[in-house]
């Protein structure tokens, strides 16, 4: 058995004789090992990705592109209408907390006038 350091996190492997490759446990690199004499090297595992992950890389190229170019004047609309409905609503909702306010106010005094 020999023992390396993984490139990627420091962590040790142990790497036993006749083995082509191996994936640090702590970081999950994987690695090809090549042997010669009685010597062992790592080298990163470079695998071909799978159709699925190269339409995953395409969509998320895509997305980012888009992205970078901003909301386009349909989107634009959409957030400007929803900030104004926010505002709108927030600004409902502190009125009606300043009429509770005075009518709480307003009871009080007349409770307090009634048993004063």
């Amino acid at each position: 058995m020999k023992t390396l350091t993984c490139p990627e996190c420091g962590n040790e492997l142990r790497i036993f004789e006749g083995l082509e490759s191996i994936e640090c446990r702590i970081c999950e690199k994987e690695y090809t090992l090549t042997w010669e004499n009685d010597n062992v090297s790592l080298s990163p595992l470079v695998r071909e990705l799978t159709p699925a992950e190269k339409e995953l890389q395409r969509l998320l190229s895509d997305f980012s592109k888009e992205w970078m170019k901003g909301p386009t004047p349909e989107q634009k609309k959409i957030i400007e209408d929803f900030l104004m409905d926010f505002k709108r609503s927030r600004d409902e909702q502190t009125e009606t907390e300043k009429r509770e306010a005075e009518l709480r106010e307003q009871y009080l005094k007349k409770k307090a006038e009634h048993h004063g």
